[in-house]
């Protein structure tokens, strides 16, 4: 069961890494801004090919090798924990690698065929409603605290046909290998998953809900159509996704208090694995970084950009994005923008706004590492 779900794992991993520039903008290559008519320059296919190509073939390895290593390196253990967590980071970087050195070759390509636009500020289209009004209203957050309610609801109902002590944790054979004590405080320890998970995705739901938006300059109309429609989806996958996933873990803690049976609670396990990552596919393919794949009935109004016009791009401010990944301006008040290489956002580390996030996403980490250690060291 346990190379099944490691190879799954990877799978996800390597098709959502893989096809990354092929749901990007047209408009953007690796990282570097071209205007949208040289999304078709056959050098321009070649580099995305070749990075899809390389990335496919090095996931289907590292699927193998880590699914083989679990075998060996059990993933309960400290060593088969430590195996699998190295291998995906390592598949990773080796992707970033890859990505650098087409990202590279982009801005010579940009140079070499005259795409730059360095000195022409373009042109620049600006919506002036809200962004928020783009995105499904905060409201259905109230549907968050609710689920540990219920949850809380469930686990007293189940309490008096619970054993003593309680299992947390259980082995690759099956059986029980970590308990708590059957006390009101371990309600409180079986929550803190659930409530933490979503606190994550109302932060992720308020970053996209405030983010800033992106117009392409060459078909204005189409494109904030395309922008409203993927903040609406974007907000409905974080917010329904959340209460998937929440409904879940609370459902997961009432079937443990039962002690239900280990292959139960591992195949809806996988179960929910492969639901939520072809949910994450599904969007990728068919909607695209900021809805660049939504098909939208096109309007008169769009502008036709020729090959070389500042029309047919967005502003060229390359120079704010270090390696193409890491958006760096303070001249822009925005604090999250739309990531240049992949789908969503991300922050503007320029602005105090920014580094406060992400301050604030590594205290929940580390907190939830240090919260786990003491449980553990207290059961």
């Amino acid at each position: 069961m346990i190379p099944v779900v490691i190879s799954l794992t990877f799978l996800l991993l390597t098709g959502s890494l893989a096809f990354v520039p092929f749901v990007t903008r047209r408009t953007e290559l690796f990282g570097v801004t071209i205007p949208i008519a040289a999304w078709g320059n056959e050098e321009c296919r070649r580099l995305r090919a070749s990075y899809r190509d390389r990335a496919l073939g090095l996931g289907v390895v590292f699927t193998a090798a880590a699914a083989l290593g679990s075998a060996f390196l059990p993933l309960d253990t400290a060593v088969g924990l430590v195996f699998f967590i190295l291998a995906m980071a390592l598949y990773m970087v080796i992707c970033f690698a890859l990505y650098l050195a087409r990202h590279r070759r982009a801005k010579k390509l940009k140079a070499e065929l005259g795409y730059s636009m360095e000195g022409n500020p373009g042109v620049v289209v600006v919506d002036t409603n809200p962004p928020q009004r783009d995105s499904l209203s905060p409201y259905w957050l109230l549907l968050y605290p609710v689920i540990p309610a219920l949850t809380i609801l469930g686990i007293m109902l189940v309490w008096p046909y619970a054993p003593d002590p309680i299992p947390l944790h259980y082995g690759l054979d099956g059986i029980p290998d970590r308990f708590i004590a059957k006390t009101p405080g371990a309600i409180g320890i079986m929550l803190f998953p659930q409530v933490l998970l979503l606190l994550i995705f109302a932060l992720t739901y308020l970053l996209a809900r405030n983010a800033k938006r992106q117009i392409d300059a060459g078909s204005a109309e189409t494109s904030r159509q395309q922008g409203r429609r993927f903040r609406r989806i974007t907000s409905a996958s974080l917010i329904f996704g959340g209460v998937l996933l929440g409904v879940y873990l609370g459902a997961l803690e009432i079937c443990m208090l039962l002690n239900i049976g280990y292959k139960i609670i591992m195949g809806s396990s996988i179960g929910l694995l492969v639901l939520v990552g072809a949910g994450i596919a599904l969007m990728m393919f068919f909607v695209g970084q900021g809805g660049s794949r939504i098909p939208v009935p096109s309007d008169q109004s769009d502008l036709s950009p020729g090959e070389n016009s500042p029309v047919g791009s967005p502003r060229d401010d390359d120079r704010y994005w270090k390696l193409g990944q890491f958006y760096c301006n303070p001249k822009d008040p925005a604090v999250f923008v739309e990531k240049r290489f992949g789908v969503g956002f991300t922050v503007n580390i320029a602005r105090p706004g920014g580094w406060i996030f992400l301050a604030g996403i590594l205290i929940i980490i580390a907190g939830s590492i240090v919260l786990a250690v003491v449980r553990d060291w207290h059961l």
